[in-house]
């Protein structure tokens, strides 16, 4: 009823997603409406990428994905990825961020696997900390079965690194559309991990920093200054 109200009342509708105004007109809002995304700021030029690998005892040449996000399994997709990291024995996952639900679950999906020496939980982390530790990982992973517009995911794009993302992710930003990444199906997380090469990572790396200028603050404030502007001046109430 509330939000009703303040939809029918408004003078300009902000959805994040095409997806989002689609939800949005579905519900029955008619007020004017703009599609416009999260902004980012551009990371610091002096991180270290092999800071986050020293800490977890990884040798440079170990392949290594990360997550950022609250750990709410069925939601993300966790128990999804660990399973795909199980069927790419290269491969390494940290799961950065804090608990929230059914991690007792995944804990126990780990031990059954035997993964507790490639899968590793590691503390919730802010600022310059978090961009280090996505810095120092060759992949971004989101498998999430549902998603609005990923802040964590923009950050990663920005700092250059590829990401395999569901396709629930991928119709949020076209990350495997825009060639910096990959989509996988429940299935085969772990047939595509095994399938990235060093080469693959360097090429889709640079495009995911190419991806992530779309997502600069500067141009999303100007789209939002225009969309003020264009309201106030059909403001009829």
């Amino acid at each position: 009823v509330f939000e009703r109200r303040m939809l029918e009342r408004a003078s300009l509708l902000v959805a994040l997603t095409d997806a989002e105004l689609h939800d949005l007109r579905r519900f029955g809002a008619t007020a004017p409406a703009e599609v416009i995304p999260n902004g980012v700021e551009p990371p610091t030029d002096d991180l270290d990428a092999d800071a986050f690998r020293r800490e977890l005892a990884l040798p440079r040449e170990a392949l290594l994905a990360v997550f950022v996000g609250r750990l709410d399994v069925h939601r993300k997709g966790l128990d999804v990825l660990v399973r795909g990291i199980a069927d790419a024995p290269r491969w390494h996952l940290a799961l950065v961020g804090p608990r929230f639900r059914d991690v007792d679950r995944l804990e126990r999906i780990v031990a059954e696997l035997s993964l507790g020496d490639r899968v590793h939980s590691v503390r919730e982390r802010h600022g310059r900390n978090l961009q280090q530790t996505v810095y120092g990982a060759d992949v971004f992973a989101l498998t999430s079965r549902w998603e609005g517009m990923p802040m964590a995911l923009l950050e990663a794009l920005a700092l250059a690194r590829p990401a395999v993302v569901s396709s629930a992710v991928e119709q949020t930003i076209g990350v495997a559309g825009a060639g910096a990444g990959w989509v996988v199906s429940e299935g085969d997380v772990g047939r595509v991990l095994r399938g990235i090469n060093r080469d693959e990572l360097s090429e889709r790396g640079r495009t995911a920093l190419q991806l992530s200028k779309r997502y600069d603050w500067d141009p999303v404030a100007e789209r939002y200054e225009a969309a003020y502007e264009r309201a106030r001046g059909s403001r009829q109430r």
